[in-house]
């Protein structure tokens, strides 16, 4: 699969991949395993590990640390240049890619600490907003 394709795939997201109820902090729902315990992203029927039926839905936390990125220097369909995308190491050992937020003023670097956002993402072709998950460089987090 190449990167447009991905990027495209991971903007047509499904519901059942976050969550964002009234009142509470918006998270990611994967799945784990009960037999080896080994979490993945999005969820699956199968353990890629021990090829286990035996997993369960679990929230992920909200934060993560930036593996890597690139900054989009020309626009794409339904984006406007520069936009970034990056691989989010979480807490749970789930490494995934994403839209990167609110990081002009922050800077972006390898091990820099994100914090998982949800909102509009793109519009679609009849112009309706888009929305799904996102990180954002956490406010503080002493790297620069």
């Amino acid at each position: 699969m190449n990167t447009v394709n991905e990027i495209t795939e991971l903007l047509d997201q499904k519901p059942a991949v976050w969550t964002a109820d009234p009142g509470k902090a918006p998270c990611l729902i994967g799945t784990r395993c009960k037999r080896c315990r080994h979490f993945h992203f999005p969820p699956i029927n199968r353990c890629t590990q021990c090829l286990s039926i035996e997993l369960e839905n679990v929230p992920f936390g909200r934060s993560g640390t930036l593996y890597s990125y690139s900054v989009i220097q020309i626009s794409s369909l339904g984006f406007k240049a520069p936009y970034a995308v990056g691989y989010i190491d979480l807490d749970e050992g789930v490494r995934l890619l994403a839209p990167i937020v609110e990081w002009q003023d922050a800077g972006l670097s390898s091990g820099k600490k994100m914090e998982l956002v949800v909102g509009k993402v793109k519009q679609d072709a009849d112009g309706n907003d888009v929305e799904g998950y996102m990180y954002r460089p956490q406010k503080n987090d002493g790297k620069n």
